[in-house]
């Protein structure tokens, strides 16, 4: 019985096959629920709910929560370099949570009228391209085989023990798509700050709307060019 209690307690403090999966592929608690990755997902799980916000009519409390978010963006990048908290899932995490609420609130707001269609449909496809090519570039680095999820989400330094398999690439954020990520914010914000109070020049939305939609063609492109090299090994 001793040793059978033993037995049982030494493989609990290990965890199953698949947490140990998970930690191998560099999954750890520290890495994972850290400060600046908890205020990246509260950003992408708000995206939904003010989406909702915006289509239930509530603008005033969409607005409102939209400049939250907007500031969270800046909030997790200065706790990550402020306690030393930057993992190679918060530049997956970070810019995910960036797209997740632009899309949705530029869905909401293009479908009740309010945002332009064609910056709705740039806004939109520019993320989905991203993200797609994303994945497709880390497949090709694992020449298209079928492998684990843990293998394929791979974070941790090293090769995998397993099957050689190489770790993902940390994102580095380009200069323009920081400078993109401010005008949609600014922009959307702006189109709903004129559905809640109105009293916008005549002419600035559109101009708005088109400088932004410029930026995120530009900041698109460039991710294309940046990491060309990925699919080309």
């Amino acid at each position: 019985l001793p040793s059978f209690a033993t037995s049982r307690a030494t493989k609990a403090a290990e965890g199953g096959p698949t947490e140990q999966a998970s930690q191998g592929a560099g999954w750890t608690r520290r890495e994972v629920l850290n400060a600046p990755n908890v205020i990246s997902l509260l950003r992408l799980a708000s995206g939904p709910v003010i989406a909702h916000w915006i289509v239930a009519d509530e603008l005033r409390i969409a607005l409102a929560a939209l400049v939250v978010a907007g500031w969270s963006d800046w909030l997790d990048g200065w706790a990550a370099r402020r306690y030393n908290q930057q993992s190679v899932i918060g530049t997956y995490l970070d810019p995910l949570a960036d797209k997740a609420l632009m899309c949705c609130v530029v869905t909401a707001l293009g479908v009740q009228g309010t945002l332009p269609g064609y910056l709705a449909v740039v806004v939109i496809g520019r993320d989905v391209f991203l993200v797609a090519a994303t994945f497709a570039a880390r497949a090709h680095q694992l020449h298209w085989r079928r492998v684990p999820l843990a293998t394929f989400f791979r974070i941790s330094s090293g090769p995998s023990p397993q099957d050689g398999a190489p770790p993902a690439q940390k994102v580095q954020p380009l200069y323009i798509s920081k400078v993109n990520t401010v005008f949609q914010l600014a922009t959307v914000s702006a189109f709903l700050l004129d559905a809640c109070f109105g009293g916008s020049p005549a002419g600035w939305l559109d101009a708005a709307a088109v400088i932004t939609t410029g930026t995120t063609v530009w900041s698109g492109g460039a991710y294309v060019y940046a990491y060309r090299h990925l699919l080309r090994r």
